[in-house]
């Protein structure tokens, strides 16, 4: 597979021409043994895989001619032989047990790269079907085995596996595992009824478990199995759960109230295991998010039966985006998950978060909670709009930065901002919920150097009145436009 290349500058542009249409994409974090880089993506029957770079598979040598048959037998002329049936070995029939796909073999170097076109090609590629269509892939973060992080603190499985999640156009949430390695070519040879012929292992959420409709998007992380403990956090936490927050208890101070007590659920993991956990949300009733969590073995991603959700939250509205925190285990904040909505309001919930004072029984069943609430600024463009009918802007998108010490916002007129959630930073600001950092993407001007939360001023709106319109505005947000003399680069 031959990519095509554009340059611009010193920008090059490499696409690959595919027989089906892309929904998602992701690139793996960790590299196939072979050192090619992973690349997921999910299309209208299923999912694909490249392996791009690295080394190439050994090119497997022709098969055998097989030798001639030999002259049939004819009564009398050849001697016939007694068989002895031992009548021990009549027993039933066991069931066969599938194999593990042929151990691929590559060369000693990686492939030298033409000058002129100095990009690595692509090993192996394959397509898992799934009779349905993937709209959503998440993958989790997994960090490199170092002298740092050893290899004990990170679960078994993703030395070997690929492990992902799948959101399907059958409204079904999967998680799929395969082999790090890519497949042979005499694997791609096999027929396509052949079960398992990727080594891959399908988990399907069933649909009484999962959504009734399709879901707007997922993510993933992984955890210790042990659960974690909350002694000296449950007296001090005294949050609303409800959304309620007292705005008197900024982030910052319940987060310095957290560190009392770093009890965490990555303590003991080498003996105890690793689970998976998974996130899902949609618009049911107004807004749904789920929360599965599988055991990891060293092999596979296996669940108990029934398969139920582990965390169900109804959301005051539709979530943009639901995303696990960056930092990983044994970090206590590993677990907790942004949701963010069109309302403007970012919130932080923990499924291992302690129960407050109105919960007094403190079981793995009633734990979780919101541990952060953020509230966009604003939308002062219309001054004739009446201060008690002022509305927050949309959240685009969001992000965790800062190891998941922060959260990255979008909003939908091109204000971008990040909420300190440890307000750790340089001047934090009075509010706790305000931006610490804060700009604006696109045309400069001076309605937007100053500091303040917003201008008067006519802006470069993002919600004009017509959906076609307010659709081209935040694709053109995206993707930007072309440079032109005098403007900004």
């Amino acid at each position: 597979m031959k990519p095509t290349v554009t340059t611009e500058g010193k920008t090059a542009h490499l696409s690959y021409k595919l027989p089906h249409r892309i929904h998602t994409a992701k690139i793996y974090p960790l590299k196939a043994p072979n050192g090619s880089t992973i690349i997921l993506y999910g299309h209208e029957t299923g999912v694909g895989v490249l392996w791009r770079g690295g080394r190439p598979l050994k090119k497997s040598a022709p098969p055998p001619k097989q030798a001639p048959k030999p002259p049939p037998k004819v009564n009398g002329t050849s001697s016939s032989a007694i068989v002895l049936i031992d009548s021990d070995d009549e027993d039933t029939p066991t069931k066969a047990v599938p194999q593990p796909p042929p151990k691929a073999e590559f060369e000693d170097e990686e492939e030298e790269l033409d000058p002129d076109q100095p990009y690595p090609s692509v090993v192996q590629q394959l397509r898992l079907a799934l009779n349905t269509a993937v709209l959503h892939i998440a993958i989790p973060d997994i960090p490199e085995v170092s002298a740092i992080r050893p290899a004990d603190s990170v679960p078994t499985i993703f030395s070997k596996k690929i492990v992902f999640t799948v959101a399907c156009a059958d409204c079904s949430v999967r998680v799929i595992s395969l082999p790090l390695s890519p497949p042979t070519d005499a694997t791609k040879q096999l027929p396509p009824s052949t079960k398992a012929r990727w080594g891959e292992e399908v988990l399907k959420i069933p649909t009484h478990a999962g959504h009734q409709i399709i879901p707007r998007g997922i993510s993933m992380t992984w955890t210790s199995r042990a659960h974690p403990t909350f002694e000296e956090e449950t007296d001090n936490d005294n949050m609303d759960l409800d959304g309620e927050e007292d705005d008197t208890s900024t982030p910052g101070r319940r987060s310095t109230r957290r560190k009392q007590s770093r009890s965490h659920a990555g303590t003991g993991a080498a003996t105890e295991g690793w689970d998976v956990l998974v996130a899902s949300h949609s618009t049911e009733v107004g807004g749904l998010l789920k929360i599965w969590r599988f055991k990891l073995t060293d092999t596979s991603v296996s669940a108990s039966t029934p398969i139920t959700a582990y965390r169900t939250l109804t959301l005051p509205a539709p979530a943009t985006r639901v995303a696990f925190n960056t930092a990983q285990s044994p970090k206590r904040r590993h677990s907790q998950i942004l949701i963010a909505d069109a309302a403007g309001i970012a919130r932080v919930y923990d499924p291992f978060a302690p129960p407050n004072r109105k919960q007094r029984v403190a079981s793995a069943t009633d734990s979780g909670g919101y541990v952060a609430l953020f509230r966009s600024t604003f939308d002062r463009s219309q001054t004739n709009t009446s201060p008690t009918l002022a509305r927050r802007k949309s959240i685009l998108d969001a992000a965790w930065v800062a190891d998941g010490q922060g959260i990255l916002a979008l909003l939908v007129d091109g204000e971008w901002g990040i909420w300190d959630i440890e307000r750790t930073g340089p001047n934090p600001p009075s509010d706790p919920s305000a931006f610490s950092v804060r700009g604006y993407l696109g045309t400069w001007d001076e309605s937007r150097s100053n500091n303040s939360p917003s201008s008067p001023k006519k802006q470069n709106k993002l919600v004009p009145m017509t959906p076609n319109t307010r659709r081209t505005r935040e694709e053109h947000l995206f993707r930007g436009t072309s440079s032109s003399p005098g403007a900004p680069t």
